[in-house]
C-alpha cells in the first residue's frame, strides 16, 4: 500500500510539473503590450491566504489559497479568448494544476454571441458572477451549494462544449439575457470532469433565462436547468447503473452599490435507470451586504440536503449542513482586501461546527 502511494505521488507529481512546464512558457512568451491595460491581451492576477480556526474538523493554521491567472485578449475584432488556470495547494503539500476555463468567444450582435471550450456551467447566479478569485466575492467562502466540484462541492459547475449567449430590450424596459450549452456531461468516474472526450452519447444541456428590470439598476432575476445522463460506471468510482440527471434553480439577485442581495434556490432529481431509486435534492442561500466607504458587513443563511444523493455521496464532503455566517471585509485598496468571517454549521446527528476565518485577498 505505501508503495503505490508513493507511485501515485510520483506520477502526480509529474503530471503537475509538465502543467507547470507548458503553462509558464506560454505566460513568458505574452508579449510586452499584454500588460498594459491598451494591450491587446491582459493578464489579472488572484491570490488568497487563510487562517482558519475550526471545531469540526479540528483546524488550526494557515493556508495557501488559489493562485489564479487570468488571460483575456482579443486576437481579431469580434472574438475574444480568455484561459483562467488555478494552482491550489492540497492537504499533502502538493500543488494541484487546473485549467478552470478556456474559451474562445465570437461576438456575433447582441443578441448572440458563441463560445466553445471550458466555461462555468450557466446555471444559478453565483457561479458565473464570481469565479475563483476570492477578491471578487464579498464574503470569504462560497455558498456550500456553489462550491466547486474539487472542493467537495456537488454541482456540475464547469462544462467542456459550445455555449450561446445574447440578450435584447423587451418592451416595458426589461431587457433578457440568455444563455444555452450543449457539453460533456458526467462521466463513468464521479471524480472527474470529462474535459477531453465523453464517456457516451448523450451530450449535457444547460440553459438559462433572465430578467432585468432597466428602472431598477442593479436588480435581476433569473431561471435555470440542467440535464444529463450519466453512463454506468464500476464502483466505486461510478455508481454501476446509468444515472439521468435533472437541475432546476431560481436566482434573485441586486447588486448596487452599496448593497448586495443574493437569493438562490436549486433542486434537483437523481434517478438511477435500472433499479429506478429515486432522489430529490436541494440547496439554497441568502447572503446580504452593505459598503460603507472601505467597509462591508455581511450575513448569510444557508441550507444544503444531498444525503438521499448517491452520486454526491461519492464526490461531496458535506451532504447535508444548516450555516449561519457574518463577516466583514475591508479594502485597504482597490487590489487587497481583509475579511474576517465567523460560521455556525449545524449538521445533522452532531453538534454545531465552529469556523473563523481570517483571509488576506489581493489582485495584481
Amino acid at each position: 500500500m505505501a508503495k503505490r502511494r508513493r507511485c501515485t505521488r510520483i506520477v502526480k507529481g509529474v503530471r503537475d510539473t509538465v502543467s507547470l512546464l507548458l503553462v509558464a512558457p506560454f505566460l513568458l512568451l505574452v508579449p510586452r503590450s499584454a500588460w498594459a491595460a491598451d494591450g491587446n491581451a491582459h493578464l489579472d492576477v488572484f491570490g488568497n491566504v487563510d487562517l482558519t480556526v475550526a471545531d469540526k474538523p479540528k483546524t488550526r493554521g494557515f493556508a495557501l489559497g488559489m493562485m489564479d491567472l487570468v488571460l483575456t485578449g482579443s486576437p481579431i475584432p469580434g472574438v475574444r479568448g480568455l484561459a483562467e488556470t488555478v494552482l491550489q495547494g492540497e492537504e499533502d503539500g502538493e500543488f494541484e494544476i487546473e485549467i478552470e476555463r478556456l474559451s474562445i468567444t465570437y461576438d456575433f450582435r447582441d443578441y448572440l454571441s458563441v463560445t466553445a471550450g471550458k466555461i462555468h456551467t450557466p446555471v444559478g447566479y453565483y457561479n458565473t458572477a464570481y469565479h475563483h478569485g476570492r477578491m471578487l466575492e464579498s464574503a470569504a467562502t462560497r455558498p456550500l451549494t456553489f462550491r466547486f466540484e474539487d472542493q467537495g462541492g456537488i454541482l456540475p459547475l464547469h462544462l467542456t462544449g459550445v455555449a450561446l449567449n445574447g440578450s435584447a430590450d423587451l418592451p416595458g424596459s426589461l431587457r433578457w439575457t440568455y444563455d444555452l450549452g450543449v457539453a460533456n456531461g458526467r462521466g463513468t468516474n464521479t471524480n472527474r470532469q470529462q474535459i477531453v472526450g465523453d464517456d457516451n452519447d448523450w451530450k449535457a444541456i444547460a440553459a438559462r433565462l433572465t430578467l432585468q428590470p432597466m428602472v431598477v439598476p442593479g436588480l435581476e432575476g433569473g431561471f435555470s436547468t440542467y440535464l444529463d445522463r450519466a453512463p454506468p460506471g464500476v464502483p466505486p468510482e461510478g455508481l454501476g447503473e446509468t444515472t439521468h440527471e435533472q437541475l432546476y434553480s431560481a436566482h434573485l439577485a441586486y447588486r448596487e452599490t452599496p448593497w448586495e442581495l443574493l437569493a438562490e434556490f436549486v433542486t434537483y432529481r437523481r434517478l438511477l435507470e435500472q433499479s429506478r431509486a429515486e432522489s430529490w435534492n436541494m440547496g439554497t442561500y441568502a447572503q446580504l451586504a452593505y459598503s460603507i466607504d472601505k467597509v462591508t458587513p455581511y450575513a448569510r443563511g444557508e441550507f444544503l440536503d444531498a444525503e438521499k444523493d448517491p452520486y454526491a455521496a461519492q464526490t461531496a464532503d458535506l451532504l447535508w449542513s444548516r450555516s449561519v455566517l457574518a463577516g466583514i471585509r475591508f479594502d485597504a485598496d482597490a487590489n487587497l482586501a481583509l475579511k474576517a468571517e465567523g460560521a455556525s454549521d449545524n449538521l445533522r446527528g452532531s453538534r454545531d461546527a465552529r469556523r473563523l476565518t481570517f483571509q488576506v485577498a489581493f489582485t495584481f
